[in-house]
């Protein structure tokens, strides 16, 4: 089972043209949400950063 901390209710809740940096180890992130939002302009930007 995975488990989302970011879904669709979370990205509504933030400001248009926020700019997302996930930092977290594994997926936490509704990524067709995401992807929704990044196509309408609420969330301008998006990226994963891992350490390796």
């Amino acid at each position: 089972m995975k488990i989302v901390f970011l879904s669709g209710r979370e990205f509504a809740k933030m400001k248009p043209g926020v700019v997302l940096i996930n930092t977290a180890r594994g997926s936490i992130l509704d990524t067709q949400a995401l992807l929704r939002d990044l196509a309408s302009g609420k969330v301008a930007a998006a990226r994963t950063v891992s350490c390796r």
